[in-house]
């Protein structure tokens, strides 16, 4: 009885939680968010063409690559207009106001993309360079990395954050959003 305990409580720890009010992820400690993309009528070619010559070029990234049908670069310094989302300056969690630090991977098929953001790094430059920096999952989580913390700072400051990063990586406005691979 015991192992089939320990068992379960070793395989808990490395399971996959989703947030239930975003796109956001924990799966083994860390923090990461993904969403699918459609893009009837588009082929890989051209998904990818268009993120080499339109969003690639409007934003702030390192390390850009594509190798056979996905992407990734680093983004530096990305500040998220929480208050476009609905937040003010005295009601948003402070880790918002923080430059935000992080890798992405956008895997291409036909009709549709997949985008993941992970290794999110947040960094207090307002303080001084290492105040207040961290992880994301050390902002949003509790119970040593395990699950979504239920603080409702905290769930807004995801909220926006899911936000921002649909509308950064969106192709087009009008598009169709679904959940399927």
């Amino acid at each position: 009885m015991r192992i089939i305990i320990t068992l379960l409580i070793s395989f808990s720890c490395f399971s996959q939680l989703k947030h239930t009010e975003t796109d956001f992820y924990l799966e083994n400690q860390k923090v990461y968010w993904q969403h699918i993309y459609e893009a009837p009528g588009k082929n890989i070619e051209e998904i990818i063409k268009y993120f080499e010559k339109e969003v690639a070029v409007n934003i702030k990234l390192d390390n850009f690559r594509i190798i056979d049908q996905t992407a990734s670069f680093t983004i530096n310094d990305d500040q998220i207009n929480y208050i476009k989302y609905g937040g003010t300056a005295m009601g948003t969690v402070l880790f918002l106001g923080n430059n935000f630090k992080y890798l992405v991977v956008i895997d291409f098929k036909n009709e549709k993309y997949r985008v993941t953001v992970k290794e999110i790094f947040l960094s207090n430059n307002l303080i001084g360079p290492g105040r207040d920096s961290g992880y994301f999952e050390e902002y949003i989580t509790r119970k040593k990395q395990t699950e979504f913390t239920e603080n409702n700072l905290a769930t807004k400051g995801m909220i926006y954050t899911h936000k921002y990063f649909i509308d950064k990586f969106q192709q087009n406005p009008n598009e169709t959003l679904k959940k399927d691979w």
